[in-house]
């Protein structure tokens, strides 16, 4: 069953944390599987939680949600390597911390890094729909941001400023990149209840056969026999 951001405690504390087999996080395309219940305990607590990620990698980011202001490929890349830059930054500190929840921050954060490793492998070739380009990225992000927005450890401020640059990313993708409302994906928790998801099975590694070497025709050279001509005596 998928549950919403914010109702995941409720749901185990009805539940009971032993009839809960396996708990993901899905973020439109990406998905984090099998977080812990403690891991899901210490987002609710706020533990290791950085307050700056909002602002980092999305308040601060024009890229990811300004309308009107990237109107060439070069001011586009630029955007997203800087936000890239801070994708990396903060992420190599959540995994110089050895703990489990610190290591669920890295991911999510890796996800956000993977979708501006393919805006910028795209706005690199010059001949690429600049609007299909941000389009895309937006939209894909759009979960990931949702997730850190909703964070219940955010600051208040921090979350109406971010809020206020949600809206305007909504609208941006709406009018100026015809992105339908049903397309945005909110983020949520696909919960398995008394028994875990079943197992994807193993993708085979297809051998491919040895290309068939055409043998070389062998001509037969017929033996001539002459008879020998009967002659009148």
């Amino acid at each position: 069953m998928k549950v919403s951001l914010l109702e995941i405690w409720h749901l185990i504390e009805i539940l009971g944390p032993e009839k809960i087999q396996q708990i993901d996080l899905v973020l439109g395309s990406h998905e984090l599987t099998d977080v812990s219940q403690k891991v899901i305990a210490e987002i609710k607590s706020g533990n290791e939680f950085d307050t700056e990620l909002l602002p980092d990698l999305f308040t601060n980011s024009e890229i990811a949600w300004q309308p009107n202001e990237y109107a060439s490929h070069k001011d586009c890349l630029a955007g997203i390597n800087i936000l890239k830059h801070q994708c990396e930054v903060q992420r190599l500190a959540f995994e110089s911390t050895d703990s489990e929840i610190s290591r669920f921050y890295a991911d999510l954060i890796k996800n956000l890094e993977i979708e501006t490793d393919k805006a910028i492998e795209k706005l690199s070739k010059e001949t690429a729909k600049l609007s299909r380009i941000l389009g895309t990225f937006r939209k894909s992000i759009y979960p990931l941001i949702k997730f850190l927005l909703e964070h219940p450890a955010n600051h208040p401020q921090i979350k109406f400023e971010a809020t206020l640059r949600q809206d305007f990313m909504a609208k941006t993708l709406f009018n100026e990149y015809h992105v339908k409302f049903s397309d945005l994906i909110n983020p949520c928790w696909k919960v398995w209840i008394d028994e875990k998801p079943p197992m994807k099975p193993e993708k085979k590694e297809e051998i491919p056969e040895p290309a068939s070497v055409e043998k070389p025709e062998i001509i037969k050279k017929e033996k001539v026999v002459t008879e020998k001509e009967d002659k009148p005596e």
